[in-house]
């Protein structure tokens, strides 16, 4: 009876401890995060460079389904809530927003054990959390995100290439583009209208600079 009371308190203790360390480690996580980003960490969910986009972004999979988005300051208390199909406070400029449609793309800077730090303000480069036990908001790669969730559009002076390097020849094209493969800051892409054709007239377009700063427009498919 002893020797089960004993096992009890040691496995309180232990709970406990894993209480009180489990944000210390998310705080520590998030600190390693920024560093590695080049953010400092004293700003973590304040300002950062709106430019970076080492991770990926959220996207929300079922409108129906999803009524809101809560956003959290770094020590886990609600800092604002996002009812979709409303119009949202200037505070908040997400990556892409419609109220008509209910789609929300948003930036990922960082990606936690439980949450996900997101840039909710594209203008001023503020960043928020976002829990990671909504279901409804799936996390993709940029390179999942551009062959799964937009069409691009490119300007005249963006050439498209036979192959995924600078001096590669080049030509102009004009239209919308599916996204057919990624690799790093190129994008294997296909005129819309050709996507079901037999041999299609696909190249390679870079869709964004080394800096992170985009060179395409991207549209919802």
């Amino acid at each position: 009876m002893a020797y089960n009371l004993l096992s009890s308190n040691r496995s309180d203790r232990m709970d406990d401890i894993k209480h009180i360390l489990a944000p210390i480690i998310t705080l520590l996580l998030i600190i390693i995060g920024c560093v590695r980003n080049g953010h400092d960490p004293a700003t973590a969910s304040m300002h950062s460079n709106t430019t970076h986009m080492s991770e990926g972004l959220l996207v929300v999979r079922d409108v129906e389904q999803t009524e809101l988005i809560k956003f959290l300051n770094i020590d886990g208390t609600e800092w604002a809530v996002l009812f979709l199909g409303t119009m949202v406070p200037d505070s908040i400029q997400l990556w892409r927003y419609n109220p008509q449609d209910n789609y929300v793309d948003m930036r990922v800077s960082n990606v936690l054990p439980d949450r996900f730090e997101v840039v909710v303000n594209e203008q001023t480069g503020l960043r928020k959390f976002v829990s990671n036990r909504n279901i409804n908001l799936v996390y993709m790669t940029w390179g999942e995100y551009l062959k799964n969730e937009v069409l691009l559009e490119l300007p005249e002076s963006l050439l498209i290439h036979n192959n995924p390097l600078d001096d590669a020849p080049g030509v102009q094209g004009a239209g919308a583009y599916q996204v057919l493969e990624v690799h790093e800051n190129w994008a294997k892409i296909v005129p819309l209208d050709e996507v079901h054709h037999q041999n299609p007239s696909s190249g390679w377009v870079k869709w964004r600079t080394r800096d992170d700063s985009i060179l395409v427009r991207m549209l919802k498919g």
